[in-house]
């Protein structure tokens, strides 16, 4: 079986991973990922994180260990 090919959605400012459920349903021929900071969502009990870099830095790490090889696009956007 191929892999299908990834999105990584980054929540918005003050949402969490939950943020794009909606879009599972719309996007069956993509593997959705879905980023969540801590102290959001099911990371409320990590502490959050106090700075761009730190947040940039988090990002980077959960992609890089969910990459499936396969082509990918990372969306996400804030207020």
């Amino acid at each position: 079986m191929n892999a299908k090919k990834q999105v990584f959605f980054l929540h918005f400012a003050g949402g969490s991973a939950y943020s794009y459920d909606f879009l599972k349903k719309k996007l069956p021929d993509y593997d959705i990922q879905q980023m969540e900071l801590p102290g959001r969502g099911k990371r409320v009990a990590e502490p959050m994180v106090e700075n761009m870099q730190s947040a940039i830095d988090d990002y980077r790490r959960q992609i890089l260990q969910r990459m499936n090889g396969q082509p990918f696009l990372v969306y996400g956007h804030s207020m």
